[in-house]
Protein backbone atom coordinates (compact mmCIF):
# COMPACT_ATOMS: atom_id res chain seq x y z
CA UNK A 1 0.00 0.00 0.00
CA UNK A 2 1.40 2.91 -0.90
CA UNK A 3 2.00 6.07 1.12
CA UNK A 4 -0.31 8.66 -0.16
CA UNK A 5 -3.18 6.16 0.13
CA UNK A 6 -2.81 5.31 3.72
CA UNK A 7 -2.11 8.94 4.55
CA UNK A 8 -5.57 9.18 3.03
CA UNK A 9 -7.14 6.25 4.78
CA UNK A 10 -6.02 8.23 7.88
CA UNK A 11 -7.75 11.23 6.67
CA UNK A 12 -11.11 9.42 5.85
CA UNK A 13 -10.96 8.00 9.09
CA UNK A 14 -10.75 10.73 11.12
CA UNK A 15 -13.16 13.13 8.88
CA UNK A 16 -15.81 10.18 9.32
CA UNK A 17 -15.26 9.96 13.10
CA UNK A 18 -15.12 13.94 13.61
CA UNK A 19 -18.32 14.39 11.61
CA UNK A 20 -20.09 11.83 13.37
CA UNK A 21 -19.80 13.84 16.94
CA UNK A 22 -19.72 16.79 15.10
CA UNK A 23 -23.21 16.45 13.78
CA UNK A 24 -24.91 15.40 17.41
CA UNK A 25 -27.06 18.14 17.84
CA UNK A 26 -25.57 20.92 18.48
CA UNK A 27 -22.30 20.12 18.05
CA UNK A 28 -21.67 19.98 21.56
CA UNK A 29 -18.13 19.09 21.07
CA UNK A 30 -17.38 21.87 18.81
CA UNK A 31 -16.20 19.95 16.07
CA UNK A 32 -14.90 22.19 13.04
CA UNK A 33 -12.94 20.05 9.97
CA UNK A 34 -11.55 22.75 7.48
CA UNK A 35 -10.07 21.82 3.84
CA UNK A 36 -7.47 24.06 2.26
CA UNK A 37 -6.17 22.57 -0.89
CA UNK A 38 -5.00 18.78 -0.27
CA UNK A 39 -4.74 19.55 3.40
CA UNK A 40 -7.15 18.72 6.14
CA UNK A 41 -7.34 21.16 9.10
CA UNK A 42 -9.85 19.58 12.45
CA UNK A 43 -10.24 20.82 15.70
CA UNK A 44 -12.37 19.73 18.30
CA UNK A 45 -12.74 22.51 21.30
CA UNK A 46 -13.69 20.07 24.05
CA UNK A 47 -11.06 18.00 23.52
CA UNK A 48 -7.82 19.98 24.19
CA UNK A 49 -4.41 18.30 22.74
CA UNK A 50 -2.99 16.76 19.26
CA UNK A 51 -5.47 13.69 18.85
CA UNK A 52 -8.01 15.69 17.51
CA UNK A 53 -6.62 18.77 16.30
CA UNK A 54 -4.60 18.02 14.40
CA UNK A 55 -3.34 19.07 10.31
CA UNK A 56 -2.77 16.43 8.05
CA UNK A 57 -1.98 16.15 4.21
CA UNK A 58 -0.03 19.21 4.39
CA UNK A 59 2.21 19.08 1.13
CA UNK A 60 4.34 21.43 -1.11
CA UNK A 61 1.29 22.52 -2.99
CA UNK A 62 -0.35 23.89 -0.36
CA UNK A 63 2.61 25.24 1.13
CA UNK A 64 0.87 29.07 0.04
CA UNK A 65 -1.84 28.16 2.31
CA UNK A 66 -0.12 27.97 5.37
CA UNK A 67 -1.03 31.38 7.05
CA UNK A 68 -4.55 30.64 6.42
CA UNK A 69 -4.39 27.15 8.15
CA UNK A 70 -2.25 28.65 11.16
CA UNK A 71 -5.23 31.47 11.11
CA UNK A 72 -7.82 29.16 11.14
CA UNK A 73 -6.33 27.26 14.51
CA UNK A 74 -5.51 30.87 15.67
CA UNK A 75 -9.24 31.64 15.78
CA UNK A 76 -10.60 28.92 17.54
CA UNK A 77 -7.37 29.41 20.29
CA UNK A 78 -6.44 25.98 19.49
CA UNK A 79 -2.29 25.52 19.06
CA UNK A 80 -1.92 24.39 15.33
CA UNK A 81 0.02 21.11 15.00
CA UNK A 82 1.20 19.76 11.20
CA UNK A 83 1.47 16.06 10.80
CA UNK A 84 3.88 15.56 7.35
CA UNK A 85 4.14 12.32 5.80
CA UNK A 86 7.90 12.18 4.83
CA UNK A 87 6.57 11.58 1.00
CA UNK A 88 5.02 15.29 1.12
CA UNK A 89 7.88 17.48 2.85
CA UNK A 90 10.36 19.60 0.95
CA UNK A 91 12.73 22.11 1.97
CA UNK A 92 10.75 24.87 0.84
CA UNK A 93 7.99 23.69 3.11
CA UNK A 94 10.06 22.92 6.07
CA UNK A 95 11.51 26.10 5.83
CA UNK A 96 8.08 27.91 5.81
CA UNK A 97 7.13 26.20 8.96
CA UNK A 98 10.30 27.31 10.68
CA UNK A 99 9.63 30.60 9.54
CA UNK A 100 6.64 30.54 11.31
CA UNK A 101 7.78 29.13 14.58
CA UNK A 102 6.64 25.35 13.72
CA UNK A 103 9.43 22.99 14.46
CA UNK A 104 9.40 19.00 14.75
CA UNK A 105 8.89 17.21 18.14
CA UNK A 106 7.68 13.77 17.50
CA UNK A 107 7.61 10.88 14.84
CA UNK A 108 4.09 9.05 14.64
CA UNK A 109 4.41 5.96 12.86
CA UNK A 110 1.72 3.89 11.77
CA UNK A 111 2.29 0.03 11.24
CA UNK A 112 0.05 -2.39 9.40
CA UNK A 113 -0.77 -5.42 7.65
CA UNK A 114 -2.41 -6.84 4.60
CA UNK A 115 -5.44 -9.30 6.09
CA UNK A 116 -6.39 -12.08 4.92
CA UNK A 117 -9.52 -12.31 2.83
CA UNK A 118 -10.74 -14.86 6.06
CA UNK A 119 -10.27 -14.00 9.64
CA UNK A 120 -10.02 -17.05 12.37
CA UNK A 121 -11.91 -15.80 15.13
CA UNK A 122 -9.73 -16.11 18.28
CA UNK A 123 -13.13 -17.24 20.38
CA UNK A 124 -15.94 -19.02 19.01
CA UNK A 125 -18.73 -16.44 20.26
CA UNK A 126 -16.97 -13.84 18.14
CA UNK A 127 -18.23 -13.48 14.83
CA UNK A 128 -15.87 -11.28 12.70
CA UNK A 129 -18.06 -9.78 9.20
CA UNK A 130 -18.59 -6.79 7.24
CA UNK A 131 -21.29 -4.63 8.98
CA UNK A 132 -25.13 -4.87 7.67
CA UNK A 133 -26.35 -1.46 6.61
CA UNK A 134 -29.38 -1.69 8.85
CA UNK A 135 -26.62 -2.22 11.73
CA UNK A 136 -24.82 0.83 10.93
CA UNK A 137 -26.85 2.89 13.93
CA UNK A 138 -26.20 0.50 16.88
CA UNK A 139 -22.44 0.47 15.52
CA UNK A 140 -22.50 4.17 15.55
CA UNK A 141 -23.55 4.70 19.14
CA UNK A 142 -21.60 2.12 20.47
CA UNK A 143 -18.45 4.00 18.92
CA UNK A 144 -19.60 7.19 20.53
CA UNK A 145 -20.06 5.68 23.68
CA UNK A 146 -16.75 4.56 23.40
CA UNK A 147 -15.30 7.50 21.54
CA UNK A 148 -12.56 8.67 24.72
CA UNK A 149 -11.40 4.79 25.03
CA UNK A 150 -10.48 3.64 21.60
CA UNK A 151 -7.73 4.47 19.61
Amino acid sequence: MNEKLWEQIEMDTLTSRLLAIGNLQNNPMGVSIQSFGQTMAYTVKSIPGPAFNVIKGLCGEDELLLDEIIDFYDEKHIPARFEIAPSHHSQSLLKALHKRGFYQIDFHTTLYKQLPDTIKPVNNAIEIRALHQDEFQTFADTRLSNAFFLT
